[in-house]
């Protein structure tokens, strides 16, 4: 069985072997080489990223509205859970999304959710 794992784009140079990266972001990068999965029920609300960013929202009212987000994609979001439990029966899986390590990110919540969802016998780490 795989593992789960978080990480950054910009980390992931080249691909693994027996590695699924799922992209959870709203957008990847065109010169992202190893083929990418994509989850959009994962995907945050952009303009929440934007009022993030810009520091007019605090990381808990963002991290609230993520949830909310993820609450009201429940169907869509159990059935990527799904694929990502088929996924790790024999792969290694990473959330990817643009946020280097260290700074906040809803990965790691993303992360949470599968973990919870699949009974992760684990903490989801980040891929080193």
């Amino acid at each position: 069985m795989g593992k789960l794992y978080t990480s950054y784009y910009t980390k992931i140079k080249n691909g693994r072997a027996n590695t699924v990266f799922v992209c959870i972001s709203n957008t990847s990068p065109k010169w992202f080489i190893p083929p990418l999965e994509r989850l959009k029920a994962f995907y945050p609300d952009w303009s929440k990223v934007d009022a993030l960013r810009a520091g007019t929202i605090s990381e808990d009212n963002f991290a609230i509205a993520y949830d909310d987000l993820l609450e009201s994609r429940r169907s869509w979001l159990n059935s990527s859970c799904e694929s990502i439990a088929l996924w790790l029966k024999d792969k290694d899986v990473v959330l990817l999304c643009h946020e280097k390590t260290g700074r906040y990110c809803h990965r790691y919540r993303a992360a949470q959710v599968v973990a919870s969802y699949l009974h992760l016998p684990y903490t989801v780490e980040e891929l080193n």
